[in-house]
């Protein structure tokens, strides 16, 4: 895979954003739910300048339906759960 400068920003941009997260709410331990839900909120709800304020998601074609983008994705989020325990 050939890495362009252009990649290499959008990398460094997304490490500081990651950075400022982490110290802004403490966070020491990988494993914190809050790291998690730092990576839903960064690829389906907060848009970015450069995709032209759309989120990664939806420049990918995932539409979130809803008035709350949170409770929808952990509503979809429970409902595939739910349905993955109940396959045999």
């Amino acid at each position: 895979m050939v890495h362009t400068q252009q990649q290499n920003n959008f990398q460094e941009r997304f490490n500081g954003t990651f950075r400022r997260f982490q110290s802004r709410q403490h966070i020491s331990n990988p494993d914190s739910p809050l790291i998690m839900g730092f990576f839903v909120y960064y690829n389906f709800v907060r848009p970015h300048s450069s995709l032209h304020k759309r989120t990664p998601a939806a420049k990918a074609g995932v539409i979130i339906h809803g008035n709350d983008e949170w409770e929808t994705i952990i509503g979809n989020a429970s409902l595939a759960a739910r349905t993955k325990e109940a396959r045999p």
